[in-house]
């Protein structure tokens, strides 16, 4: 007898999706040889393993219906604090990513969008700063022309710079702060 007949939308225990995975992934064994192994159907094993590679699901219990919202933990916000200050523009999936391959949380779109509201890490446009601006160059210039007389300095504007260069729009950053991101510009004449 088949420890398990998946219908459609019927519950695959937990146990069997971690067997299957381990089975797949640590033993290397083919889809139909863990049907075969744990006498399920091949469909079911398929299945499983479409779930895991395609879409990381990871294998947890489901939450009991009428509990209460599940926020992530402060170690796991201080790390998506972090992971938002040095990328500002990741996007909720590509967060959702990052949770899995350094931690091996798993979580849904909603919750890291209700821990990031709670965080007050807000949606807003995301400013571009040049990565080619040097601070240290600014200085030199700046003490190297202050000498100079107001009436020698001539400006010229020969140069333009290319807005399109592929970065996001958006980023996130805490509120009353500017989300900004380093991007080359690409200088072209005119």
């Amino acid at each position: 007898m088949s420890i398990l007949r998946r219908r459609s939308g019927e519950y695959i225990p937990v146990q069997v999706r971690r067997i299957v995975l381990y089975q797949s992934e640590v033993l290397r064994c083919s889809s139909a040889q863990i049907a075969v192994h744990l006498d399920l159907p091949l469909r079911t094993v398929q299945y499983i393993l479409h779930r895991w590679n395609i879409l990381l699901e990871l294998v947890h219990e489901p939450r009991h219906e009428g509990s209460s919202r599940a926020l992530l933990d402060t170690e796991t916000r201080k790390f998506i604090k972090d992971c938002l200050e040095s990328c500002p523009d990741l996007l909720l999936d590509e967060l959702k990513d990052e949770l899995w391959f350094k931690h091996r949380i798993s979580v849904h779109l909603s919750t890291l969008s209700r821990t990031l509201q709670d965080m007050d890490m807000p949606l807003k446009s995301l400013s571009k700063r040049a990565c080619e601006a040097s601070v240290e160059k600014r200085v030199q210039f700046i003490s190297q022309i202050c000498m100079e007389p107001p009436e020698r300095l001539v400006f010229v504007d020969e140069s333009a710079v290319n807005g399109l260069t592929g970065i996001r729009t958006r980023g996130r950053a805490p509120k009353g702060k500017r989300a900004y991101k380093t991007a080359p510009f690409t200088r072209q004449e005119r």
